[in-house]
């Protein structure tokens, strides 16, 4: 199995970490990483429409991810592949 992963900082209480997935969670299921610090969760793909609502910017059709957000609201690229 394929897997993903992310370097991320919480938006909470500003811990950087790291954290792996399976590319068929991030492209089928819903992925949520969990801060090690705080322990708050980060949602980082919810293609099965559980945290989005349907007339919500980015979430047609395929589901919500974190590649999408960051490409709309900081017109910056990704490295997700």
């Amino acid at each position: 199995k394929k897997l993903y992963a992310i370097i991320y900082t919480c938006t909470v209480c500003n811990t950087r970490s790291a954290k792996k997935f399976t590319q068929r969670a991030y492209h089928h299921g819903v992925v949520m990483v969990r801060c090690p610090k705080c322990q708050n969760l980060h949602l980082i793909a919810d293609r099965l429409g559980f945290f989005t609502d349907k007339d919500e910017e980015g979430s047609g059709g395929g589901g919500w991810d974190i590649e999408t957000y960051v490409k709309q609201k900081l017109g910056q690229e990704s490295n997700i592949k």
